[in-house]
């Protein structure tokens, strides 16, 4: 699905620059990360693929790090990047 693929990299990009460089309000990042956590969840109990795990791990990580728990700049990184690049294949190739 081309429209959530291009979710998924505004998602990324938006999710990044929150964490990063603190654009972007919170209440903005928790509305997409509550639909990714969503998403993922909805995704694990259907078809169990890594993909939809790597997500969810990625909204609670999102969510850890919004709380103040913990926050890491190299895991950011990795995580935004998992999700832009599944994002763009998604758009590229219509998966």
């Amino acid at each position: 699905m081309k429209i959530l693929g291009l979710l998924e990299l505004i998602f990324a990009v938006i999710i990044g620059a929150h964490l990063l460089y603190g654009m972007f309000s919170r209440e903005i990042v928790f509305f997409i990360i509550g639909y990714i956590l969503i998403r993922g969840g909805l995704f694990i109990i259907s078809s169990k693929d890594i993909a939809s795990i790597v997500d969810l791990i990625f909204g609670i990580y999102v969510l850890i790090a919004l709380y103040g728990i913990f926050s890491n700049p190299a895991v950011t990184i990795a995580f935004v990047v998992w999700f832009a690049q599944k994002g763009l294949f998604s758009v590229l190739l219509g998966h």
